[in-house]
């Protein structure tokens, strides 16, 4: 009889460790939106391919091979410089781009995580993003500690003034009456970050979370010159610290959240989860170029991901 409840006990632990196994899996496993399992596109993409005039074989190689050639912008150019030589043909691929995911917002589908990773960008979008992580909170999400991700950018003096702190209060409201002082002005993108959360209208209880800034250095390159901190770069600094594995809500927005989830994916230690969420893009800023650039980037980045999982 205590045989018989051993081996009863041995299989309803044997049962709670393979549901608590498929409920991890099912918060960070990644499936592909474009690619099956043989690397065959999906018929969304290859219409899309069409449309862009994209000439080249139906396989993940090929296609990551022209995209990278075709879409993604010449090295060392900002987003913000992107021409969208498709502008006046948005509504022929609106449709597409919703359905491959670069267009609409994308909502947590938990309540509760360890980390809320706010990804770092310039000072409008990083006040849009801080603004919506504080619309998540008044919700009902919850995170234990608060995560910017920042580095040492400078800011551009041509998109990135005094102005861009307090612009667009009915969206990204600060504190009412706040001016950034000639003296306050920072120089950086953790600079910006800072008063930019110093600064924010957020809840009281989220104030309270635990914030870390990290502070991401310029990379020297092979050349000898020097570039700006990317995400990969941020997430790098961060896992310095040797945080608790744990489970991570991060904060973009499109149509830049599928490539950031999948850098982000492929650097965090076992013992991690993450889920990337963000606001959708505003129809004046709809450019299908950018969101071509952002697909490239994401073909690539699923790509080195899927090797790290061999």
């Amino acid at each position: 009889m205590m045989i018989a409840r051993r081996s009863l006990l041995t299989i309803l632990l044997i049962f709670l460790a393979a549901c608590s196994g498929s409920v991890a899996q099912e918060t960070t496993a990644y499936q592909s939106p474009f690619f099956d399992q043989q690397g065959k596109p999906s018929a969304d993409l290859v219409t899309l391919l069409q449309q862009a005039d994209v000439v080249c074989e139906k396989t993940r190689e090929s296609i990551i091979t022209a995209t990278q050639k075709q879409w993604l912008r010449t090295a060392g150019m900002e987003r913000y410089e992107l021409t969208d030589k498709y502008a006046n043909r948005m509504h022929e691929f609106k449709p597409l781009l919703q359905k491959l995911g670069l267009i609409d917002e994308v909502l947590p589908k938990y309540k509760e995580y360890d980390y809320a990773l706010v990804h770092g960008a310039t000072i409008l979008v990083m006040r849009a993003r801080l603004a919506f992580l504080a619309g998540l909170w008044q919700k009902g999400v919850r995170f234990k500690k608060l995560i910017l991700l920042t580095g040492q950018r400078d800011l551009y003096p041509s998109e990135e003034t005094s102005s861009s702190f307090t612009d667009k209060q009915d969206r990204f409201p600060m504190q009412p009456g706040w001016q950034v002082q000639p003296e306050e002005m920072p120089g950086t993108e953790d600079g910006a970050m800072q008063l930019i959360y110093d600064h924010l209208l957020m809840a009281p209880p989220m104030r309270q979370v635990p914030m870390v800034l990290i502070n991401a250095p310029k990379q020297q390159q092979g050349d000898g010159s020097w570039r700006r901190p990317n995400t990969k770069d941020t997430i790098d600094c961060w896992l310095t610290k040797q945080p608790q594995p744990g489970s991570c809500l991060a904060v973009s927005n499109q149509p830049f959240n599928g490539y950031q989830d999948l850098v982000v994916r492929a650097l965090l230690p076992a013992g991690f989860s993450l889920e990337t969420v963000g606001f959708s893009v505003s129809p004046q800023y709809e450019s299908v170029t950018m969101c071509l650039d952002s697909l490239a980037r994401w073909f690539y980045s699923e790509r080195e991901y899927m090797r790290v999982l061999v």
